[in-house]
């Protein structure tokens, strides 16, 4: 932008609709691409998790873990982990036996 224009000034500006055009174009035509690419990627993960019989949340937890920085997992396991242990043993695992029986034992979590 040159000095003496001001924000929201197009009266210098030059556009070629043949350029814009194509640009709108292009521009299409990788959103298409992305699309398809994403319901190929949704596809291949939903015969993945029928196949495996894994969770998709938890399949996408991992995922999501698996993608951080090396630094930043590591940060973020370290308090993960041992609360992910206590919720386990303190509560999630009676409620998942609760499931197939009537039977409630869950002590509260200290």
């Amino acid at each position: 932008m040159a000095k003496d224009q001001t924000i929201g000034d197009n009266s210098e500006m030059d556009i070629d609709y043949a350029e814009l055009s194509a640009f709108i174009e292009e521009m299409q035509n990788k959103q298409k691409t992305v699309s398809e690419a994403t319901g190929s990627l949704r596809s291949h993960l939903k015969a993945s998790l029928d196949k495996t019989g894994w969770h998709k949340g938890a399949a996408a937890m991992i995922r999501q873990i698996d993608g951080m920085s090396e630094t930043s997992r590591a940060d973020f396991l370290r308090t993960f982990e041992p609360m992910f242990d206590v919720m386990i043993s303190k509560k999630w695992r009676d409620e998942q036996q609760d499931i197939f029986s009537d039977n409630t034992t869950t002590e509260p979590a200290k």
